[in-house]
């Protein structure tokens, strides 16, 4: 099996969720498919897991309202994940 490795570039964290889930999709289809490793950086972006709640975010909704920062309830385990711009993520 070999890996496709996929340069994003700077995406939403929503848009990087959807290919995920294509490519999730794909692969139940088609399980000879090869795998395939997103890298890219995401805008300003709070995810929220089964376990998280706002209030763990620990900066306030107007903080994130007046720098442009979302929040994004997301159905993985865990509380609050943060990422942005510089930081290079794989997945």
């Amino acid at each position: 099996m070999n890996v496709i490795i996929e340069d994003c570039g700077t995406i939403p964290y929503g848009q990087a969720h959807d290919r995920q889930m294509a490519l999730v999709e794909l692969l139940h289809r088609d399980e000879e498919r090869d795998g395939t490793c997103l890298i890219l950086e995401h805008p300003a972006v709070f995810t929220l897991g089964r376990n998280g709640s706002a209030s763990h975010v620990g900066v306030e909704q107007s903080y994130r309202q007046e720098r442009g920062i979302e929040l994004v309830r997301v159905e993985r385990g865990g509380e609050v994940t943060n990422h942005g711009p510089g930081q290079i993520v794989c997945y």
